[in-house]
């Protein structure tokens, strides 16, 4: 068991040497993690939610290279929670200093264009980093859970 634990971290240390990136690439994801958590950490949180779940993904360039870390929370607000109850807090809670917007994404059945409701989202910008509140678990006011993604350097240019 130890062995195999110290087989892993030999061959992710190996394959970060290997690619030259031992010192930035393994150092650049615990400061781009750590970066989202800071913001994560003086974000509102929608009164009365749970948080159920923090991951931190990687996303990458096409050519395969890692770009940075998403961080992405799952939330499940009190019963009798909408959509638009959830997307109206965040756009009145968020400090001054974000931008913010807000998107309805149609939604459309196959074979038939007309949309047939809406997901509402929430988008925020505040320098280089972005947070979307995506309620699309909620669609049409059904009982759901909603999602903020932090991202510290994804703001769109």
């Amino acid at each position: 068991m130890i062995a195999s634990k110290f087989a892993r971290v030999l061959a992710a240390l190996v394959a970060c040497v290997a690619y030259g990136m031992f010192a930035v690439a393994c150092d650049d994801e615990d400061t781009d993690i750590a970066a989202n958590h800071e913001i994560l950490d003086d974000l509102p949180v929608y009164p009365d939610a749970e948080r159920t779940d923090v991951t931190d993904n990687p996303y990458f360039t096409d050519s395969g290279d890692r770009l940075g870390y998403t961080t992405n929370v799952i939330y499940d607000p009190p019963d009798g929670t909408t959509d638009r109850e959830v997307i109206d807090f965040y756009m009145g809670s968020m400090p001054d200093e974000w931008e913010r917007r807000v998107e309805e994404i149609p939604i459309y059945e196959i074979g038939n264009d007309e949309p047939q409701g809406f997901i509402l989202a929430a988008a925020f910008i505040r320098g280089e980093a972005s947070v979307s509140v995506n309620t699309d678990n909620m669609m049409a006011g059904a009982p759901g859970t909603f999602e903020v993604a932090i991202n510290h350097k994804g703001a769109p240019p």
